[in-house]
């Protein structure tokens, strides 16, 4: 009987095909705002909407933004487009990049579906910014049984 040589475990064996997966979304992002460290999700709530009627008053822009979501945290990146129409890597400008464990917390808006937000700790400076994100379609609150 010849014995097959034994194989090693990767990382992918470990952790399976999710731990590579990267999901990339486009939506608007309306605008972002240091925010003290919020205690109760009204806190969180009412930063989110104060955010967004700020930057509605102001009469600032939705720029246009691919948020990848993956492993390695949150990225922002304005989109860009080429000459032929085609989105291309290297077009893309990060605004942001959060790592998971700097997110302190993400919250939709129960009155307006398509408004979602996350708060990030800054590296540097210790401090909380909150990301004021639309989206193109609804968030689906229900749950499917």
């Amino acid at each position: 009987m010849v014995q097959q040589p034994r194989r090693t475990a990767t990382t992918r064996d470990i952790f399976g095909p999710c731990r590579y997966r990267r999901d990339d979304v486009i939506v608007q992002f309306i605008g972002s705002m240091e925010v003290p460290r919020p205690t109760s999700r009204v806190e969180i709530v009412a930063a989110m909407r104060r955010i967004r009627y700020e930057f509605k008053a102001k009469g600032i822009k939705k720029k246009k933004v691919t948020l990848e979501v993956s492993v390695d945290g949150l990225k922002v990146m304005l989109r860009k487009k080429k000459k032929k129409q085609q989105w291309m890597e290297e077009n893309k400008l990060y605004l942001m990049h959060h790592p998971i464990y700097r997110i302190f917390y993400v919250s939709h808006d129960s009155h307006d579906l398509k408004i979602f937000s996350y708060i990030a700790r800054d590296g540097s400076s210790n401090t909380f910014k909150c990301n004021v994100f639309k989206s193109s379609k609804k968030i689906k609150d229900e749950k499917k049984l």
